[in-house]
């Protein structure tokens, strides 16, 4: 079996409304990126994989609106739905399966355009739980209790990995966040869903990321400094949250 390779990443700055731009037009900012920084053409792509919500979007089958962007005329294109981590490991698998020689992964999104409650509340059960106002806030707040009260983990304990990330983020120009926080800043922020507060969480942004991977001959024409997948895997839950065994994660 070959090896699979990242050979080029190119990204926009993410933020909080990037009112002055379309989904195309992010998705083309970072694939003529891509192109120009590894020096190929459209032809050198041999698949196309994007990332996207079709209620984020606006529309359904939303990646038919950004294939002249991402160069997938006449080309073989798949989407993921909602998941550019999964959409990159489709991406390599298609690579792995000797189909294609090189794979571009394309996601993107404009939080800044729906109300993003409504949205997550969509992906809940539509007979029982949605009408209990479930959201990525709330249904994490749930979580997290019974991960904490399960394990014993401290609210100090869960701040450390949020001031961690922050200060990791200060080093990548493309953050969203850039700002250097504590342990009591954490703490002592709004509460959303007990316990997680307002800091637990991230921002809701747009923009857009373009990743090239090429099997091992490829990728070493392509880049002197290639970065290997060593592993990737994804699983799958119970769609019902009672079935679900909510502290293993």
């Amino acid at each position: 079996m070959d090896k699979v390779a990242v050979v080029g990443c190119a990204q926009t700055k993410y933020e909080a409304d990037k009112i002055d731009q379309t989904y195309s037009e992010l998705v083309f900012e970072v694939v003529k990126k891509l192109h120009n920084e590894l020096g190929i053409t459209n032809d050198d792509v041999g698949c196309v994989i994007t990332g996207s919500n079709d209620f984020n979007d606006g529309r359904t089958i939303a990646n038919m609106a950004i294939q002249d962007a991402v160069g997938s005329v006449r080309k073989a294109e798949s989407r993921v739905s909602g998941d550019g981590a999964f959409a990159f490991v489709y991406g390599a698998m298609r690579i792995l399966s000797e189909s294609y020689d090189t794979v571009m992964v394309v996601s993107h999104c404009k939080c800044s355009e729906v109300n993003q409650y409504l949205v997550n509340n969509t992906i809940f059960d539509p007979y029982y739980q949605r009408h209990l106002g479930l959201d990525q806030i709330s249904s994490a707040g749930l979580m997290a209790n019974m991960y904490m009260n399960k394990y014993g983990v401290t609210e100090e304990q869960a701040a450390k990995v949020v001031v961690k990330n922050r200060r990791n983020a200060l080093n990548n120009p493309y953050a969203h966040l850039q700002e250097k926080i504590t342990i009591d800043d954490v703490i002592n922020s709004k509460m959303m869903a007990y316990p997680l507060k307002e800091l637990d969480f991230p921002p809701f942004s747009d923009g857009a990321v373009a990743m090239l991977l090429a099997k091992e001959d490829v990728a070493k024409k392509m880049t002197e400094t290639p970065i290997w997948l060593k592993g990737y895997g994804n699983c799958t839950d119970a769609y019902y949250l009672g079935n679900r065994n909510m502290t293993n994660l």
